[in-house]
Parts: C-alpha cells; sequence; structure tokens
C-alpha cells in the first residue's frame, strides 16, 4: 500500500474515532441534562379521577385537585379520597320487609329513582307522606348520618325529628312519612 492509501485509512479511522467520541459525548450529556432536569423539577403527582389545575383537564371523575408535570422519574401516586363501602339493611317494622343496600358516599331514601349523582335511593312506593327526596345518608366522621332533605313532614330518629344531622347506629328507627325502618348498618 502506498503512503497516499495510508493516509487516507489513517484520515477514515480518525473521523470514525471522532464520530463514536461525539456520540459518546452526546449520550453522556442527554443523561446529565435529564438528571439536572430531574434534580430541579418537583415530584411527579399521578391522581386518578382527578383534575390537573395546570392543564385545565378533567380526569374520569370526581377527585382531589392536583398540580405536577407527567414525567418518568420520582412518581407519587395519589387515588383521591378514599370511600368505605357501607352495607346498610332497612327493616319496614310494619311489613317486615327488608331492603339491602351497598353505597360508599351517600344514598337517598324518597319515592323518585336516583339520579345520575345519586348512588343508591331506597325508593319508599305506596307512602303518599314520603317527599320525593325525603332524607339522606352519608359517611360522616367514620359513621353513618341522617339529614332530612327539606322534606314536607320532616324525617325522625327513634321519634325524635331530625332537624339537623344526625349519627346513625345500628337498631335505630327512621321515620319517612308513615314508613317507619330498623336500620342496620357495617362495613
Amino acid at each position: 500500500m502506498s503512503n497516499q492509501g495510508w493516509t487516507v485509512l489513517i484520515f477514515i479511522l480518525l473521523v470514525i474515532v471522532i464520530a463514536v467520541a461525539f456520540v459518546i459525548y452526546k449520550l453522556a450529556a442527554g443523561r446529565a441534562d435529564r438528571r439536572r432536569e430531574y434534580q430541579n423539577q418537583q415530584k411527579n403527582i399521578l391522581v386518578q379521577n382527578g383534575i390537573d389545575v395546570k392543564k385545565q383537564m378533567l380526569g374520569s371523575g370526581k377527585g382531589e385537585y392536583f398540580s405536577g408535570n407527567l414525567r418518568e422519574y420520582d412518581t407519587n401516586y395519589i387515588n383521591g379520597p378514599r370511600y368505605s363501602t357501607w352495607k346498610i339493611s332497612f327493616q319496614d317494622m310494619d311489613t317486615g320487609r327488608i331492603f339491602q343496600y351497598r353505597f360508599s358516599r351517600q344514598m337517598t331514601i324518597g319515592r323518585m329513582l336516583p339520579t345520575e349523582k345519586e348512588e343508591v335511593c331506597l325508593v319508599l312506593e305506596g307512602d303518599g307522606k314520603v317527599s320525593k327526596r325525603h332524607c339522606m345518608i352519608y359517611e360522616g366522621e367514620g359513621t353513618l348520618c341522617l339529614a332530612d332533605q327539606n322534606s314536607k313532614n320532616h324525617t325522625y330518629v327513634n321519634g325524635k325529628k331530625a332537624d339537623s344531622p344526625v349519627f346513625l347506629h345500628t337498631g335505630d328507627v327512621i321515620k319517612a312519612g308513615e314508613t317507619r325502618l330498623k336500620v342496620e348498618f357495617g362495613r
């Protein structure tokens, strides 16, 4: 091989070495940039059923407000508020009929079928003194509470008018219209 051939070969090898060194440098610099970006960012938060306040985008349901970037590093998961599932049964004191339900946030007692907002509704047919949305039962302070929904004939718990929300206990008797219901519940 001539001198000129060796020079071309050395030049090609030098170009290859420089190209490989450049690629290695760029990869290392990219990692350093990502590491700096990671160190300078706030923790990521993924929320199930939430609203991203910065992007003003709704999740798939109700949830907590959050703000965050959606990168793959240092991610926290927030599932939003947790609600216990309650099992509740009502026994009609006059007919002996038993109504059993499961719900997590609230349920309504009345004459109307549940709306989209309402999870569960105990429909009391045949009692003209029961309002459309007579009263509501919901979780409060780790137990169930009952609140009258401005019903015309009021709601009573153990014979006392429920003017304000009342904590319920297993064995309490709820009177809605003329219907008396003995309540039992648990998780």
